[in-house]
């Protein structure tokens, strides 16, 4: 069997689609859970690469985006999310990762973090699917087009893995795999408010870096010592 053989639609959705800080951390809903109807409203909806709703709508049904827009009328058996000052992107695919396979080893370099130096005192940049907005912000620093390093992390993968029917963009009828962030994805300051594959919502507080964060937060010096 090909390697691309070996993963299914649902793999690639759930080791692809990750929120920014919390990628591969948060806790996945149970697939037998029917997805809920979403109604995002008042977002900026950034659809693909250059094109952006302003004071947008998505709507989210059965595990799919049921429409996208300006306009679009909320169903009063939606729950109603508001996104005003938010920002929704398509889900942001590693194809690379080895994040979710079973039997797959975290070792540097298959979603677990950096891999050894080359020796001297050259440094890489860490790899795995948490770093990845940042090494696309760095080629932007050094004059990709931001639009181009946003598409290389959405319709660009999903077009190679053959899944740009389904990812890669917010578009009816398309995976409602997406995140909702308050700001620019290829800012590391850039928080992922909420997240979800296909149509069921990740709970994005309850990963590694946030336990962390509150198990040290309290220690002399540490941001919540002396409140």
């Amino acid at each position: 069997m090909s390697g691309a053989g070996r993963f299914s639609k649902r793999h690639l959705v759930a080791i692809a689609v990750r929120g920014l800080v919390v990628a591969g951390f948060g806790t996945l809903p149970g697939s037998a859970e029917r997805p809920r109807v979403y109604a995002i409203t008042g977002a900026t909806v950034v659809t693909a690469p250059g094109h952006v709703i302003e004071n947008g709508t998505v709507m989210l049904r059965d595990g799919l985006i049921e429409a996208v827009g300006a306009g679009v009328a909320v169903p009063s058996d939606a729950e109603e999310i508001d996104g005003a000052g938010l920002h929704v992107y398509p889900g942001l695919i590693d194809p690379l990762t080895g994040l979710g396979q079973a039997g797959q080893s975290q070792q540097a370099g298959q979603g677990g973090g950096a891999p050894p130096s080359s020796g001297g005192t050259r440094r890489e940049m860490p790899r795995g699917p948490v770093h990845l907005p940042y090494h696309a912000a760095m080629a932007v620093a050094f004059g990709l087009p931001r639009d181009e390093a946003l598409r290389a992390l959405t319709i660009g993968p999903a077009r190679i893995l053959g899944l740009d029917h389904a990812l890669g963009s917010i578009e009816p009828g398309k995976s409602a795999s997406l995140i909702v962030t308050d700001g620019d994805p290829l800012e590391i300051r850039t928080r992922v408010e909420r997240q979800y594959i296909d149509g069921r919502e990740v709970d994005v507080r309850d990963n590694k870096h946030e336990r962390l964060y509150e198990r040290y937060a309290s220690r002399p010096g540490g941001p919540a010592a002396g409140k």
